[in-house]
C-alpha cells in the first residue's frame, strides 16, 4: 500500500499511529490532520474521527486502519482532563423550559465547572445527537463493519 487512512475515536492514538506510519513506512497517510484544528478537518469527508454511514471515500488500493479502545479505557480517556478532553464530544442538557436539548454550557466559565459524567448524558458529536458518550464509542466502532 503507498496510501493510509487511520481512523478512530478520540484519545485512540490516531495522531500517534499517523506519524509513525509516514516515520517508517513510505506511506501518504490521507487523514493525517494532527491536533485537531477543531473545525478544519471535520470538513474532510474522511476525518479520521468520523461516524461513517457507508465505506470512507478512499482512493482505490488504500489501506485503512480502524484504532479502537475497550469503552471503558476510552471514556477514562475522554474524562481525563474534562472539559478538555471532550474535544468534539458535547455534552447536552435539558432547557427547563421546553424540554429541549441544548448546549450542557452556556458560557465558557460553565464550560470550566464540567463533570466527568457530563459525557454520560446526550451528547452531540459531528452534528448528530446520541444518548451518551458510549452510544458514540459503539457507533464508531460499528461504522468500521459497514
Amino acid at each position: 500500500f503507498s496510501r493510509v487512512c487511520v481512523m478512530g475515536a478520540h484519545h485512540c492514538c490516531t495522531n500517534a499511529l499517523g506519524r509513525e506510519l509516514g516515520r517508517f513506512f513510505d506511506v501518504e497517510v490521507l487523514n493525517g490532520e494532527y491536533g485537531d484544528d477543531f473545525g478544519k478537518e471535520k470538513r474532510s469527508p474522511i476525518w479520521k474521527h468520523r461516524i461513517f454511514n457507508q465505506p470512507p471515500p478512499v482512493p482505490a488500493g488504500t489501506l485503512c486502519i480502524c484504532l479502537i479502545k475497550d469503552p471503558a479505557f476510552w471514556l477514562k480517556s475522554m474524562v481525563r482532563k474534562v472539559p478538555t478532553s471532550f474535544y468534539h464530544v458535547r455534552p447536552l442538557s435539558r432547557n427547563p423550559d421546553t424540554d429541549e436539548l441544548m448546549d450542557a454550557y452556556a458560557s465558557k466559565e460553565e464550560m470550566n465547572e464540567a463533570k466527568p459524567d457530563d459525557i454520560l448524558q446526550a451528547v452531540e458529536f459531528d452534528s448528530v445527537i446520541y444518548k451518551d458518550a458510549l452510544e458514540v464509542w459503539r457507533a464508531t466502532v460499528d461504522s468500521y463493519f459497514k
